[in-house]
C-alpha cells in the first residue's frame, strides 16, 4: 500500500502557531530559529539546550499559560521526536495539548497538528490503536474548524485508514477511502495526484475484499492518469501494470494480463539499463 512520507504528515518544520505571538519577540524568535537549524545538521543535543531555554525565557516573559510557552514545549517535543527519544517526546506533546486546549479551546488548527504529530507517535512504536484513536480525534477537530469537504479533512482521513490498515479493519477502510476519494474529487481537478491517490487505495481495498470487477476499473484509472502525468515508460507504472494484471486475470482476462504483464517487465528493463 503507497503511504505519504511519514515526514510530511508529521510536520517539515518547527511549530509557530499564530506567528504574530514570536513576531514581536526577537530573542525567543531567533531561538526558534536557531533550533530549526541545529535539527537540520542532526545536532539534537544542542537544539534539546536551546528548546528548553526558550521554554524558560517564554514562562518568565508571559507566565506559564501562554500561547509561547505551549508553543515551545510543541518545538522540545519536536526535537525529541526527531531524536527518537519517544518517551519524552510523547510526555511533552501531551503537556503542550493539555495547555492548549486550556488555553485556545479544542477546536483549534494546533490542537490538530499535536495531535497528528501524537499520533504519528505512536503509529511508529506500532500502537495502531492509540494512533487511530489520536487521528479520529484530529478528524473531528478539522471537520469542525473546515467543514466536512476540504482537502485537510481528506488528509486526517488518510490518516485513520493507514492506522486502521494496520489494525486490519477492512471494512472501515472501503468507508474512509471513499470518503477520501470523494472530498478530492470535489475539491480537486481531475488528474489531481490526490485524486489518483484515493482511487489507488481504494483499488487495493476492493482487492483485498475481492470485489475483483470494483477494483479493476480503479486501477484503471489509476493507469491512465500516472500515464498522462509521467508517460508511458515511468518507472512507477510497473506496481499499477502488475497490480492490473493480477485483477484482470481474477475477472477471467487473461490476454489482457499478459499485456499488462508484459508493460511492466518491459518498462523495469528499460530502467535497469539507465
Amino acid at each position: 500500500m503507497e503511504k505519504p512520507v511519514m515526514i510530511l504528515l508529521i510536520s517539515a518544520v518547527i511549530l509557530s502557531i499564530q506567528g504574530n505571538i514570536y513576531s514581536q519577540e526577537e530573542s525567543l524568535n531567533e531561538k526558534n530559529l536557531k533550533i530549526s537549524s541545529l535539527l537540520q545538521q542532526g545536532k539534537f543535543e544542542e537544539a534539546i539546550i536551546v528548546a528548553e531555554e526558550a521554554i524558560k525565557f517564554a514562562e518568565k516573559k508571559y507566565g506559564p499559560e501562554h500561547n509561547a510557552v505551549a508553543n515551545s514545549v510543541f518545538n522540545l517535543a519536536y526535537v525529541y521526536f526527531n531524536q527518537g527519544n519517544f518517551d519524552k517526546a510523547e510526555s511533552l506533546y501531551k503537556r503542550f495539548l493539555y495547555m492548549w486546549e486550556n488555553i485556545n479551546g479544542p477546536d483549534h488548527s494546533g490542537t490538530t497538528q499535536c495531535l497528528n504529530n501524537l499520533g504519528w507517535l505512536y503509529f511508529q512504536q506500532e500502537n495502531f490503536a492509540a494512533a487511530e484513536s489520536l487521528f479520529n480525534r484530529e478528524l473531528i477537530v478539522k471537520e469542525k474548524i473546515y467543514g466536512p469537504d476540504h482537502p485537510e479533512v481528506a488528509g486526517a482521513i488518510n490518516n485513520v485508514a493507514l492506522a486502521c490498515a494496520k489494525l486490519g479493519k477492512i471494512t472501515d477502510l472501503e468507508h474512509l477511502y471513499s470518503r477520501a476519494l470523494e472530498i478530492n474529487e470535489k475539491v480537486h481537478p481531475q488528474g489531481h495526484p490526490e485524486i489518483v491517490n484515493s482511487l489507488n487505495q481504494l483499488a487495493i481495498v476492493y482487492y483485498f475484499q475481492e470485489k475483483y470487477d470494483k477494483a479493476e476499473p480503479l486501477y484503471r484509472q489509476v493507469l491512465e492518469n500516472r500515464e498522462k502525468t509521467y508517460g508511458p515508460d515511468y518507472s512507477g507504472l510497473v506496481c499499477t501494470l502488475e497490480n492490473l494484471a493480477v485483477i484482470c486475470r481474477k475477472n477471467g482476462n487473461e490476454d489482457e494480463a499478459r499485456e499488462f504483464e508484459e508493460r511492466a517487465k518491459k518498462i523495469r528493463s528499460q530502467n535497469e539499463k539507465e
